[in-house]
């Protein structure tokens, strides 16, 4: 996901009003723990979530949802 995130911003190929919704940018929590105890994949989530945090173009915006079974 990270590298899309940086195409769309480097070639300016997202309008100016428009954006991107992620979805699971915490994954079950792995963004929290250290780099080392985090899976491959929680660790691909929390380096995009650190890209578009450091990003002054980005305004974040967060929505919790909870599904129960």
């Amino acid at each position: 996901m990270s590298n899309h995130l940086v195409t769309l911003a480097k070639d300016n190929l997202l309008a100016f009003i428009g954006f991107i919704c992620v979805d699971n940018t915490l994954l079950q929590v792995q963004v929290y723990l250290r780099s080392e105890e985090r899976a491959k994949n929680g660790e691909a989530i929390a380096c995009c979530n650190r890209i578009v945090k450091d990003d002054s173009r980005s305004r974040v915006s967060v929505r919790c949802q909870f599904e129960t079974a």
